[in-house]
């Protein structure tokens, strides 16, 4: 709160050792990070095998971080880029962006007019103008697909089609979610429309009206409107064997979910994440929970402000 950073987890190339100083945002890449200062400027540190910490001059609104590269939005809107250019993700196009966002390889914008346009691995430029959007959830690796529910409510899907990750269904959502190579959307009905791939049952989606929805690597999960949770997909490791209970808020990390009980408690299920010694559940933090936020960890921000993340990654409380 007082904008200085703190950083935590592998430091092998320096990526956890914080600069002094304050800021208004941050973003992380694969073994690098960049952050915008409270005078505009961007500080980048951690490893710069690509450049990829050798900041441009400037001031910036807003930065994203791919794996070896980063973009960010000038203070005109003007978008710069450096570090790895493999695959053309540093090529930032012409135009005035008010948003933006990386992929380990490509880097996407939202221009001025609303229309998004992509550069790197996939460069596509999309005529619609986009209210929420969903990659897979193979994080760690490039991001091979990704969807976007438009303004007029249809969806558009670009990137990998190997599992028909990319045939979109017709009709108008409102909330989509990415897994590892499947997505889930809600209708404007409330029902769940499922699409890609289905090797474990994760697009059989159950009949019912729905209000959010998650998806991990091969599991779906999504909150009824009575409050209580569906899922379906991948056993193994209890992945769909939903709690009992009403819920207000569901999400979903590659083999586990997590879901906001009505008195605040965080409660989750499925493998902990990273386990080594066959299958270990995962287990959710103690105290009362205002927003939580899935990735291979799911995490959450207690009522008094501080943090608790599941026993993921061998890692503890915090």
């Amino acid at each position: 709160t007082d904008g200085t950073i703190d950083c935590w987890g592998s430091n092998l190339s320096g990526q956890t050792d914080a600069l002094d100083g304050t800021y208004t945002a941050v973003a992380a890449g694969a073994s690098h990070i960049c952050a915008i200062a409270t005078d505009g400027t961007i500080d980048c540190w951690g490893s710069n095998l690509s450049g990829q910490t050798d900041a441009l001059d400037g001031t910036y609104t807003a930065v994203a971080a791919g794996a070896s590269h980063i973009c960010a939005i000038a203070t005109d809107g003007t978008i710069d880029c450096w570090g790895s250019n493999l695959s053309g993700q540093t090529d930032a196009p012409d135009g005035t962006y008010t948003a933006i966002a990386a992929g380990a390889s490509h880097t996407c914008a939202i221009a001025t007019d609303g229309t998004t346009t992509c550069w790197g691995v996939w460069p596509v430029e999309l005529d619609d103008h986009y209210t929420a959007t969903a990659a897979n959830y193979t994080h760690t690796t490039i991001i091979s697909h990704i969807c976007a529910i438009a303004t007029d409510g249809t969806i558009d899907c670009w990137g990998e089609h190997q599992h028909g990750e990319s045939d979109a269904p017709d009709g108008t959502y409102t909330a989509i979610a990415g897994g590892g190579s499947h997505y889930c959307a809600i209708a404007t009905d409330g029902t769940i429309d499922c699409w890609g791939s289905n090797l474990s049952g994760q697009t059989d989606a159950p009949d019912g009206t729905y209000t959010a929805i998650a998806a991990g690597r091969s599991h779906s999960c999504a909150l009824a409107a009575d409050g209580t949770i569906d899922c379906w997909g991948e056993h193994r490791f209890s992945e769909s064997d939903a709690p009992d209970g009403t819920y207000t808020a569901i999400a979903a990390g590659g083999s586990h979910s997590c879901a906001l009980a009505a008195d605040g408690a965080m409660v989750c299920w499925g493998e902990k994440e990273g386990a080594v010694r066959g299958y270990e559940p995962v287990v959710a933090p103690d105290g009362q929970f205002t927003a939580f936020d899935p990735d291979r960890r799911t995490c959450g921000i207690r009522t008094d402000g501080s943090t608790g993340c599941p026993d993921a990654w061998g890692a503890g409380d915090g």
